[in-house]
This record gives structure tokens, C-alpha cells and sequence, in this order.
């Protein structure tokens, strides 16, 4: 076995590649981790073009929604389908990144709420509620600014494609 000399150090290059690739590990589940969702759980058709989104599709997961994610990969979200229209409210309660909000009703958009900012929830009690303007069966977030990025408009057609 060889041995690698490090800032004066005889150590074998066996331990020199288990060192580097328990690095690469750690920094790959920290990588994981930043990213909180599975974001390939379904897919959102808008305007012809197609992206990955985590589904909100339980009372659990509608509550626990992106709030602790420290990022939303390009092109994913986070999607709540709902079985009839009914007025959604949102707030931004463990969020640690702002986001846009995007209110779909019957498969078009009817308003989005753009540059959602997270909020100091030790100063601001209670925190703000975001409300749908009418009715919705369906809410897409995204990170801050990416509806416009998107080209996510009022008006825009949003399908919900469920998972291959």
C-alpha cells in the first residue's frame, strides 16, 4: 500500500480516498437536504410546457406545504389539488424562502400572489393570510419569482398531469 504525505502526515492513500469520499457523501446529503420535498411526485402542465411538482394532497401535507425547504429546484413546486372549488388561504408560517403563490381555478390561472416574503414569526403575530380572490380547485407555489420566469400569467392554462 502506498502512503500520501498530508501537512506532514504519513497516511496510507487507502484512508486519504475513504476521507474523500465520505466528504463527497456528507456533502451530498447536504445537498439533499436542501431541497425538502419529493418534487417528482407529479407533474403541472403550464402553457405546453411541463415541470415536476411535490403534491400536497392530504389535510397532513397541505399544513406541513414547503415550510421548512431552504430551496424549490428550477422547474418544480409544490401543487395542491383540490376535489371542488372552495377559498384558499395560505400563510408563510415555517417558510424559510419566499415564494410565489398561484391560484388555479378550473384549469386556468385566476391570480398569483408573486414575492411571498417569509416572515420573523417571533415579530409578526399573527402572520399575514394569503386568500385566493375566488374560488380555487388548485394551488401551485413556486420560488420567488419563477411564475413570471415561467411565463405564468392570469390566464394561463395549468394541468395537473398525474405522475408516470
Amino acid at each position: 500500500m502506498s502512503r500520501v504525505i498530508l501537512g506532514g502526515l504519513g497516511i496510507t492513500t487507502g484512508v486519504v480516498v475513504i476521507i474523500i469520499v465520505g466528504l463527497l457523501v456528507i456533502n451530498g446529503s447536504l445537498n439533499a437536504t436542501e431541497t425538502c420535498r419529493d418534487f417528482s411526485e407529479g407533474k403541472i402542465s403550464v402553457n405546453g410546457k411541463t415541470f415536476r411538482v411535490a403534491l400536497a394532497d392530504n389535510e397532513v401535507e397541505r399544513q406541513q406545504g414547503l415550510a421548512g425547504c431552504s430551496a424549490i429546484p428550477q422547474w418544480r413546486g409544490m401543487y395542491f389539488p383540490y376535489t371542488e372549488l372552495q377559498e384558499a388561504r395560505y400563510w408563510m408560517k415555517g417558510m424559510l424562502i419566499p415564494i410565489d403563490i398561484v391560484w388555479v381555478s378550473q384549469g386556468s390561472v385566476i391570480g398569483i400572489e408573486e414575492n411571498v416574503p417569509v416572515i420573523d414569526e417571533s415579530i409578526t403575530l399573527p402572520p399575514p393570510i394569503y386568500r385566493s380572490p375566488r374560488p380555487v380547485d388548485g394551488v401551485l407555489e413556486v420560488g420567488a419569482g419563477k411564475a413570471r420566469e415561467y411565463g405564468i400569467n392570469v390566464g394561463s392554462i395549468i394541468t395537473y398531469l398525474p405522475s408516470d
